[in-house]
């Protein structure tokens, strides 16, 4: 984290107008985000890097770095933490999966339990939906979260996710804001955007071993298409209905 002074306050008001521009903005755009896993990534990773040297859940962060793969296994792993818990070195790997195709959340999952081969003492699972049943993925993530791998599923929610958002857009628009990154860290680190976020502390904290409820069962999200297919339907079913009796058939 940058040191040095803080930055003047008028500075860090200017930090939290842009922030607070940039969060009421995602009032009306986050569905546009829910679904991009890399900058949800992108988001957390950002906020983790400002509590370097720090203690949350009784893991004290040294590092927050990229996982370097093969050409292969790209995509699917977005960063590992490194740090110290009771004396201990861990190294939890990361994975945003947003995706509803049961091909890539396998992919996916198959790659977070490999804690030999990506360097890894616990894999992480961030995600909003349900696995779906009776799927390889399914498979996986019981394998993940047994007592043997001993890996966590933290569920994603817009609440948590929004604050982390607004300041990654923040530092992603600095230039035009005219701040810098070393103040918008400061901004982080005073507001305690990333310490006191519920889904930061839940990729640190203990693992439960168990799946989240308020999982998003995609099976059951019937898309307004289809509601107007239906309801389309039913319109001809009835004016069929309607001829046949005329008819007298």
């Amino acid at each position: 984290m940058p040191g040095g002074p803080p930055p003047p306050v008028d500075r860090l008001h200017k930090i939290e107008k842009a922030f607070n521009k940039e969060l009421a903005a995602l009032d009306n755009t986050i569905e546009n985000y829910f679904e991009d896993s890399s900058t949800i990534a992108n988001a957390i990773r950002f906020c983790l890097l400002t509590l370097r040297g720090e203690t949350v859940e009784k893991v004290k962060i040294d590092e927050v770095e990229e996982v370097i793969v093969k050409n292969v296994d790209k995509g699917y792993l977005n960063f590992r933490i490194i740090g110290k818990e009771d004396g201990r070195v861990v190294k939890i790997v990361v994975a945003v999966i947003q995706e509803s195709s049961n091909k890539f959340v396998s992919a996916a999952l198959r790659r977070l339990i490999d804690y030999k081969t990506f360097d890894m003492t616990r894999g992480c699972l961030v995600r909003a939906k349900d696995v779906k049943p009776n799927t390889r993925g399914k498979e996986y993530l019981d394998k993940l979260l047994s007592k043997n791998l001993g890996g966590e599923f933290v569920k994603l929610s817009i609440e948590d996710i929004k604050p982390l958002l607004a300041i990654l857009f923040v530092k992603q628009a600095c230039k035009d804001y005219e701040v810098s990154e070393g103040e918008i860290f400061q901004f982080i680190v005073k507001q305690k955007i990333a310490l006191d976020n519920y889904l930061i502390r839940e990729i640190l904290s203990d693992p439960s071993g168990q799946i989240p409820s308020g999982l998003i069962n995609e099976e059951c999200v019937v898309e307004p298409q289809s509601i107007q297919n239906q309801n389309v339907t039913k319109e001809l079913d009835a004016i069929l209905d309607n001829l046949l009796v005329k008819l007298g058939l």
